[in-house]
Parts: structure tokens; sequence; C-alpha cells
């Protein structure tokens, strides 16, 4: 082996670890709009990753074995390549056909789809190189090792790439689309390098697939995508829907609906923000409000109307831009808008508040450092006196499938000796408010208090113990199916 073909070998390597890390961090992109950004999505993806490298690695030290030719090596960069240009124009077809399995079988079944063959592919190209570059049994660790370390390496730079710098500037077909072409050069170069007639044709073939256009599905006339952006922490959406009474306005992470206006007037539509505006009333002696999770601000706007000092913490940039632009969302003399998690905010912030107001939800999924016993008691001592602590949750207030809203409930019991439940439906799928205080609450306005008994397999959710995406899975599933039902599938994959 020459020096050129040796030191073009560990090139070969290392961007094919690149695209595997690419690919599995688009996956994310591709699938969650559909599924959410659930602990199942994550853990299809890098379970699926890691079973078809194994699969591609032995298979390519079988082959490699049996045929150590590098024109096969090249020609599985090749096909990998348009593997992935052949992903961004099928995804959408894939996850309509893989929805019926449900939010924790659907991700797994889309992804082996999706990013199985791909990842099987460049899976063998590690080993398929370990032989070609052996020139005897004395030195195959060290190459073997070199090789991998060159690989993983790749893998660093494809995950750093994707997450930290094409995301938030880039389309995820784009990115897809640029890694392809970094994977067609290598193997293009060596096929032309070799003077094989195969180069013109794979040439062709790969521009023949770029311009394909990519499956998708068509909106409702009454629909309308206004902004749609890939932010580093969600796809977001602003989306209008004409209706006989109007225009509404909404604001979409991933598939779920994180606020819902009137355009003409500006007025909330969706019922619990209603109750979090309205729980100002029970606390007469509020100077300052706290309001985890800006959403499309609506909320954190009304309290600065009535004159309240309002904070407003949000960790996703994107979400605040579009606020402002799309939702009339102004900072003030009275509203002042920080970028931060909001238990991170809690911990180095010295401020007391009237009222604390918690409505977190990323797509679908609760985050669960949010959820726990050390952040509720962070909260706690975020409050002045009579201060009252307000949560926002999705799911049943009673029954087999509440695990998770009483399991919330038993957690906060252990930071405060008064707990409420606020809701309007239990028999579906629906916002369970929880506010708690160090003194007895009455209902007021449109909020109803109800006290609520802990079934037996709650559980105090802490930092060591946290179940809550477990226990979010069959709201997940139903909250989708509603979401799916009430807006369309194409919404969610347009």
């Amino acid at each position: 082996m020459g020096v050129i073909d040796k030191y073009y070998l560990f090139i070969t390597v290392f961007f094919s670890g690149a695209a595997v890390l690419m690919l599995e961090i688009l996956g994310t992109r591709i699938i969650s709009p559909f599924f959410g950004t659930t602990l199942y999505v994550w853990s299809s993806l890098i379970s699926v990753t890691i079973i078809f490298l194994a699969l591609g690695y032995y298979f390519g030290g079988k082959i490699a074995d049996s045929r150590p030719e590098w024109k096969i090596l090249y020609l599985f960069i090749f096909i990998s390549a348009l593997l992935i240009l052949i992903t961004t124009k099928i995804d959408v077809l894939v996850l309509l056909a893989t929805g019926g399995a449900g939010a924790q079988f659907g991700p797994l079944i889309a992804s082996a789809i999706l990013f199985g063959p791909t990842m099987f592919l460049l899976g063998a190209v590690t080993p398929f190189a370990v032989k070609l570059q052996a020139g005897d049994l004395k030195n195959i660790g060290v190459t073997a090792g070199n090789l991998y370390a060159v690989s993983t390496v790749g893998s660093f730079f494809g995950g750093v790439a994707t997450g930290f710098f094409l995301i938030p500037v880039m389309g995820v077909e784009m990115i897809a689309t640029l890694f392809a072409f970094f994977l067609f050069a290598v193997s293009g170069i060596w096929f032309i390098k070799k003077g094989s007639f195969r180069s013109k044709a794979l040439l062709v073939l790969f521009l023949v697939l770029i311009l394909v256009p990519r499956f998708g599905v068509a909106l409702p006339p009454a629909m309308e995508i206004v902004y749609k952006t890939e932010s580093a922490y969600s796809q977001l959406k602003v989306v209008d829907i004409q209706t006989y009474q109007g225009t509404i306005r909404i604001l979409m992470s991933y598939g779920s609906t994180q606020t819902a206006v009137d355009k003409s007037s500006g007025e909330s539509l969706i019922p619990y923000t209603h109750k979090m505006i309205a729980a100002v009333l029970m606390n007469p002696s509020v100077e300052k409000v706290l309001l985890i999770g800006t959403g499309g601000g609506i909320v954190a706007t009304e309290f600065a109307e009535k004159g309240i000092e309002t904070d407003t913490v949000e960790l996703d940039p994107e979400v605040l831009d579009i606020a402002k632009k799309y939702f009339w969302f102004r900072e003030s003399e009275k509203l002042h808008a920080f970028i931060d998690d909001g238990r991170h905010f809690l911990s180095n912030s010295s401020k007391k508040y009237g009222l604390i107001l918690m409505d977190v939800y990323s797509a679908y999924t609760p985050p669960a450092h949010m959820f726990t016993l050390e952040m509720f008691t962070l909260a706690e001592n975020s409050l002045s006196e009579n201060g009252i602590f307000v949560i926002n949750t999705v799911g049943w207030p009673a029954g087999e499938k509440a695990v998770l809203q009483h399991s919330i409930y038993k957690t906060l019991r252990e930071v405060f000796p008064y707990v409420y439940v606020s809701y309007d439906n239990p028999e579906r799928v629906d916002n369970v408010m929880f506010f708690a205080s160090e003194r007895e609450l009455d209902s007021a306005s449109e909020i109803v208090l109800r006290d609520l008994t802990p079934m037996e397999n709650a559980v105090v959710i802490t930092d060591d113990f946290n179940p809550v995406e477990q226990f979010s899975t069959q709201i997940i599933e139903e909250w989708r199916n509603a979401n799916i039902e009430t807006l369309g599938s194409e919404i969610l994959l347009g």
C-alpha cells in the first residue's frame, strides 16, 4: 500500500465516522415532529445505531476476509451516500406508515427503516479498512487501533458540527445532503483516481437523486405555515389556521401546540392560561411574578399590563424571538425576559416572587429535572410570604393512568403543606394544574381547587429516582393522537 492510499484510507474512515453521528443526531429532528422528543425516540435511535453498526462490523469483516478489494469498500461508501439522500426523500412516508405502532414502538420501527441500512454499511467501513491496511498480523493491533480512533474522532467532528453549528443555521435535508456529498466525494475521487468507468455513472446517479423531490404532504387550504425553524432545542413552527370565526395562530414545538391565540385580538385560546392569569387573585399582595417557560408570551404580557413586575425565563432563544415577532411579546419596564434553564435560574436568583408559574413542556415531554423534590424546594425558597407555586401538566387527575400527576402531587406535599389540583375534564388527557403554598388557598375566579388522595403507586420524584418520562408514556400517546385528530398529521410533517 502506497503512502497516498494509506492516508486516503484515514480520510475515508474519518468521514464515515462523522456521518454516523450526524445521522444519529439528525434522526431526532426527522422523527420527533411526528413522535415527540421522548425517551423512546432517543432510545430507538441509539439502539438502532448500535445494533446496525454491530452487524456492519461483523459482516464487513467477513466480506473483507473473503474479498479484500478497495472497490468494494468505496462502493459501500457510495451506497451509504445514496441511502442518506433517499432517507431525506421518504422520511415522511415512513413516519406515516409507522405512526400506527404508537409512541413507543413507532420510533423504533421508523428508525430501523430510515437509518438501519445506512448504519450497517457505515459500520462495515472500518473493519474493511483494517483488512486493507494490515500488512501482516504483527501490526494488526496498531492498525485497528489507529483506524477505529480516526473513525471515533470523525464521529466527534460529525456530532459537534451537526449539533453545535449546522442545525441552528441549516435545514435537516440540507445537512444530510452535505454529509452525503462528503461521502460521495470520498468514493468518487477514488473511482476517478483508479480510472473506473463507474465514476461518471455514479456522478449522474448522485445528481439525479439530489434533484428528486422529497415526498411530502399537502397542508389543508385553511392552514399556512407562517414560519419554521430548527433551533438548538426544537423544531418550531408558527401556523395560521383559518376558521369561520377568524384566524387562529399557534406555536408548535415538534408536534405539540405550545400557544394558540386569536390573531385579531391576541387572546389566548388555551383554557389553562386563563387559570394561570387568574392565580394572581389568590395572592392580592403579589408584587413580582416569575414564569418558567415563555411560549408565545401571552401570560407574561397579561401580567405586565396589569402593572405587575414580571420575569419570564425561556431556555430556547428562538422561542423568545418568535414570541416577539409573531405573538406581540415586548419587554418593558415591567416585563423582563431571561434566556436560561428555569431550575438554573432559580438556583442563581435571590429574588422573591409572590407567584411562580411553571409551564415547561418540550413537545409532548415534561423535562424530568423540573419535576423533582429538589426543584420544588428551589421554587419554595424563591417564594415571598404567602407566595404560590403553580405548575401546569398534561395528563389525568384520576384513574390508573394518573400515576404521573399523583407522583407530582406527592412530591409537592414533601415541600408544601398545602397542595391543590385544578382540572376541567377528568375523562381524557387534559391540563391538570397544581397550586402549592405555605397557606390554605381558596378557589378564585375560573379556578376550582380540589384535594387529591395520592394513589398507592405514586412516588416521590427526586434527582436520583426520576421516572417522569416512563410515567408519561400513555399521556404522550393520547396527547399525540388528540393533536393529530385535531390538526391532522399533515401539519406535523409539513
